[in-house]
């Protein structure tokens, strides 16, 4: 299991760029990945502290992407992002529904 990142960003983007690690592991043993993508922990961990908040955060579990023989680092990152990208704007506008 490998987790993109590890730390806190306060930035506005849904998603900072990839490194390459975990693909590169992923292509070299022709491995699926599984995006998980963690929503809400942001209120509860603020940045620069240890100290965590009680709440409720929800774990989003997206489509195991494959991978292939010739898969390259890049082309799975791509894959994932779209990917983690489209699951996190899904709860997104869920929750901006919920909240009208």
């Amino acid at each position: 299991m490998s987790f993109r990142k590890a730390h806190k960003t306060v930035q506005k983007e849904l998603l900072q760029p990839f490194k390459d690690g975990a693909f590169r592991i992923a292509a070299d043993t022709q491995k699926p990945l599984l995006p998980i993508a963690v929503v809400g922990a942001g209120k509860l961990m603020r940045p620069g502290t240890i100290q965590m908040r009680p709440g409720k955060i929800k774990i989003v579990v997206g489509p195991e992407i494959s991978v292939g023989a010739e898969e390259d680092t890049r082309a799975l990152k791509e894959k994932t992002f779209a990917t983690l990208e489209t699951m996190l704007k899904s709860v997104q506008g869920n929750r901006e529904g919920l909240m009208k």
